[in-house]
């Protein structure tokens, strides 16, 4: 029997989620996470993702060794930053587990980080058969999936992972989640003083504006969406502004679909900024590639039987949002992104159950110690 220590459990929470550690600036869980494979004598190492993208640590990666060098391998991931400043006391009422109301709790992806410690140290416990396991905790999720993208799997010995990261109850399963265009306009126009001489000038603004107004934007079809969230510009009242720069993106799980999207803003962005006699350029970088698993596809069927065994109902879902999963996936290592049960993340309404967290970590433990293992 294979026990799940309730309160450790939380008390792994409440510690983790006390850390500061926004992107990039993951030591402070980085160490704790060192700390607890060490107590597990569980080898760990940091590999050079913190200095390939500007971080103060890398990739925390761990290898649980298989109880039978024929057993296969498995890949358990969460992400150790949070998307804004973190390191909250957090509040905890009954069975809930909340933020102080003002910030952020980081339980994305912080309870995911308790879970896979918790459920690795309830199978080492019990002394039970276990599959080998590695444990990939990641930097730089929130700002780009930085870390997975450093990630070099050359080193890896498996053949399917299960990435710990989304929002919902546990028993969802993420098998299909979008590719991500992101696009930067840079539109040039002419200076010219706003009240002497304003037909000397082109304004950039209403370059821009007139080509904004052409474009189709929010959600597009049930696979595909699209928004402009930055837009930067001008001086002063008193000049007619000469340069705008405007960031959007494009995420959809079709590929054929995001090139047609993404072709439709950039027509629409020059037709209006031609209109006015202004200038523009744009850059498209592909953030990641899309996956979609199907229903039997090996990965998705043990995440299946894991839920089964630990008496949750399996969702098998589509995301709109992207994951470690799909730079795994892009690598050749078939992910699919497990629900960790919190709500509301990046918001200061978020919170997670107890319970929710427990169940979580059962899966964890029927993934890590298959019941069928012999």
């Amino acid at each position: 029997m294979i026990n799940i220590n309730r309160e450790r459990l939380l008390d792994s929470l409440l510690s983790f989620v006390r850390l500061p550690g926004p992107s990039l600036k993951e030591k402070a869980v980085s160490d704790k996470v060192l700390s607890e494979l060490a107590s597990l004598n569980v080898p760990a190492t940091l590999d050079q993702a913190g200095s390939k993208v500007g971080g103060t640590t890398g990739n925390v990666i761990g290898r649980l060794e298989p109880s039978r060098p024929d057993f296969d391998w498995i890949l358990l991931a969460a992400h150790m930053d949070t998307v804004a400043q973190s390191g909250v006391e957090p509040v905890v009422d009954g069975d809930i587990v909340s933020s102080p109301g003002d910030t952020i709790l980081g339980a994305d992806d912080r309870a995911a980080v308790a879970a896979i410690l918790e459920a690795v140290r309830a199978v080492l416990e019990a002394n039970a058969l276990h599959l080998g396991v590695e444990l990939i905790f990641t930097i730089g999720e929130e700002t780009g999936l930085l870390g997975s993208k450093s990630l070099d799997i050359q080193t890896l010995r498996s053949h399917m992972a299960f990435v710990v990261d989304s929002s919902g109850p546990p028993g969802r399963i993420i098998t299909s989640a979008p590719f991500h265009n992101r696009i930067t306009w840079k539109i040039h126009g002419k200076a010219a003083h706003a009240g002497v001489a304003p037909e000397s000038g082109i304004n950039a603004i209403q370059a821009a504006s007139l080509g904004i107004a052409r474009m189709n934007l929010g959600r597009i079809d049930e696979q595909t969406t699209c928004n402009l969230g930055v837009i930067h510009g001008g001086k002063a009242t008193n000049i007619v502004c000469d340069y705008v720069e405007i960031k959007g993106e494009v995420r959809s799980r079709d590929k054929k679909k995001l090139a047609q999207q993404t072709s439709h803003l950039i027509d629409a962005m020059r037709q209006g900024a031609e209109s006015v006699g202004a200038r523009v350029t744009e850059d498209v970088v592909l953030e990641y590639e899309g996956f979609d698993l199907a229903e039997d596809h090996p990965v998705v069927a043990a995440a299946v039987r894991a839920c089964n065994r630990c008496g949750l109902v399996p969702e098998l879902a589509a995301s709109g949002g992207g994951s470690d999963a799909n730079v795994l996936n892009a690598k050749g290592i078939p992910a699919v992104n497990l629900a960790v049960g919190y709500v509301n993340p990046h918001s200061a309404d978020e919170r997670i159950a107890i319970a929710d967290l427990q169940a979580l970590t059962c899966l964890l433990v029927e993934l890590i110690s298959p019941q069928d293992l012999v």
